[in-house]
């Protein structure tokens, strides 16, 4: 009896701890915390492009776009402290000592966030008017200029989708998030592979007692037989 009593404590607590961790996974957060690397200082290649650098912010009298669907918002007041929103409304007190920069006629809204972005290019020799071009296809990275140009059209943070230079990527990504360069948050991405559905099915054989007890008679395995029927595209266009 003491046993079974035992048994069905712990089951019971055992339940409740994992509803408790479902609970608290559950529970809405603030995922910028988790995803978003802690804020830098801006090294000497960000400073030119940090216009303002005071510790208290106020934007005044300034048009605000929430992104969330709402009623667009005039005559409000921004006030941002160490880089994060402190307050917003119409009546906002502006704190003493804030650097108060009056937008009439201005609109605010969030960092846009780019869920399709390359940075390359595809460059074509000698492409006409019929986009018929000579070989070979080149396929330029843009690690200075397309952080630069995404930050100027408001991207703030963006996902690179399909990469030519993978590290180059990442380096740049590390660069960025440590102030050394400017540029927006990035999530990098892999090369793009454009293998056919009926290549993979071919290439992944069937998880039985066969299969896996029965090479080919070459001695390779039918995954190693079949992994010659992917083929992978050049860089895309």
């Amino acid at each position: 009896m003491r046993l079974a009593a035992a048994v069905a404590t712990a089951i019971v607590s055992f339940g409740a701890g994992s509803i408790a961790a479902y609970a608290a996974l559950a529970t809405p957060r603030d995922l910028a915390q988790v995803v978003l690397p802690s804020p830098a200082i801006p090294g000497p290649a960000v400073q030119p492009y940090v216009s303002v650098s005071a510790p208290v912010v106020a934007l005044t009298h300034v048009r605000v776009i929430d992104g969330t669907g709402g009623t667009v918002r005039d005559d409000q007041t921004i006030v941002i402290e160490a880089g994060k929103i402190a307050a917003i409304g119409g009546n906002v007190a502006v704190p003493a000592g804030a650097r108060v920069i009056e937008l009439s006629g201005h609109t605010v809204f969030p960092g846009l966030v780019g869920m399709h972005d390359h940075f390359f290019y595809i460059a074509r020799p000698n492409l006409d008017a019929n986009m018929k071009s000579d070989p070979p296809r080149i396929v330029p990275e843009m690690t200075f200029s397309a952080p630069r140009l995404y930050l100027a059209d408001g991207v703030t943070t963006l996902r690179t989708t399909g990469s030519v230079e993978p590290y180059t990527d990442l380096n740049l990504k590390h660069a960025i998030d440590a102030g050394k360069l400017p540029g927006p948050h990035m999530d990098v991405t892999g090369p793009i592979s454009k293998v056919p559905i009926r290549s993979l099915s071919k290439c992944m054989p069937c998880a039985t007692r066969k299969t896996r007890r029965r090479p080919w008679r070459s001695g390779r395995s039918r995954a190693s037989r079949r992994s010659r029927h992917i083929r992978t595209s050049p860089a895309p266009s």
